[in-house]
């Protein structure tokens, strides 16, 4: 049994060490080929950056009214490279469309640098108009002119109602004096008897002598209506 046993365990060690030196050396072809292949696109990058640089100098050295350079769809990887290369020339460089479908990038020289209304239109798949813009622009300028007219107009209207009130008790003091209530006040008195009614219409100046002969005589006048009827 122990003859038996070391043979198979001496069987069992040979597969077992072959094993292992075949995937080291797997592991070391493994190694050598990601080295290589970091190395292939290290290559790849660089001449692609040195084509781009090509491009984009020809670009700017080209027809002085030629303002943008569109770009072929690309991956992330060398949109990156572009972007620094433009950014690098001093070229404003923008990035439009679908990942992994029709993302490309376009480069515009510095002096004609698109606006946000080019990029916005870009950035949606449309065409870009300026003669559109610029129109859609007016258009938009009159109508917020109108529109401060028409707040301006609102508010003046506003204004005048809050005046109107004050401006007829204006007109009405210049007419009857401002100081006409406080001298109608002044003239009457109150009084128990005769409540608010001016003064000079409770002031009795008759003498006692006058007020007793009119008495005596409303008498005689109406004893002699009594006797005439009689």
């Amino acid at each position: 049994m122990d003859l038996l046993g070391s043979i198979l365990g001496g069987m069992d060690a040979l597969p077992k060490k072959a094993v292992d030196e075949h995937t080291k050396k797997r592991v070391e072809e493994a190694k050598e080929k990601a080295i290589k292949f970091k190395e292939d696109e290290r290559k790849k990058k660089a001449q692609f950056r040195t084509k781009m640089e090509a491009r984009i100098n020809k670009f700017l050295q080209g027809p002085s009214d030629e303002r943008k350079l569109q770009f072929e769809t690309m991956n992330k990887v060398l949109r990156s490279i572009v972007h620094d290369v433009a950014e690098t020339g001093g070229l404003s460089a923008y990035s439009f469309g679908e990942e992994d479908v029709d993302r490309h990038i376009q480069v515009w020289k510095k002096e004609y640098a698109p606006t946000d209304a080019e990029i916005e239109a870009l950035q949606n798949g449309e065409q870009y108009d300026p003669l559109a813009v610029k129109i859609a622009n007016e258009v938009k300028q009159q109508n917020n002119e109108k529109e401060d007219v028409q707040k301006n107009t609102r508010k003046r209207r506003s204004k005048n109602t809050e005046q109107e009130p004050e401006k007829y008790f204006e007109k009405y003091a210049k007419i009857v004096g401002q100081n006409s209530g406080l001298d109608a006040a002044k003239i009457t008195k109150s009084n128990k008897s005769y409540g608010m009614v001016p003064s000079k219409n409770k002031e009795d100046k008759r003498s006692i002598e006058e007020t007793m002969k009119e008495i005596r005589q409303r008498k005689i006048d109406k004893q002699l209506k009594a006797d005439q009827v009689t």
